[in-house]
């Protein structure tokens, strides 16, 4: 039961951060390119691999699932911590 309370932990903690390692990794591209990235509209961003503005432009608005991830990743930390308890109070002491 402790191993499934900690893949929970897991699962619920990159379920929860996932949204923000996109809008960072946007970010961070669009500084190291020297493009604009705004969430209103498609800014042109031209490099050797063509024009990934559209690209930049999704990973940025990914941010807002974090409205519905962190939500949710928080529960499941509930739900592993409920694990680790039913565990401890399980386990026979010596």
């Amino acid at each position: 039961m402790k191993k499934i309370g900690f893949i929970i932990l897991l699962i619920s903690f990159f379920v929860a951060v996932l949204p923000l390692l996109s809008v960072l990794a946007a970010y961070l591209l669009a500084h190291s390119f020297g493009c604009d990235l705004n969430e209103g509209f498609v800014s042109s961003c031209t490099t050797s691999f063509g024009d990934i503005g559209e690209a930049l432009y999704l990973m940025g608005v990914f941010g807002w699932f974090l409205f519905y991830t962190v939500p949710l990743g928080c529960a499941g930390v509930l739900v592993s911590i409920v694990f680790f308890i039913l565990k401890a109070l399980r386990t026979p002491k010596q």
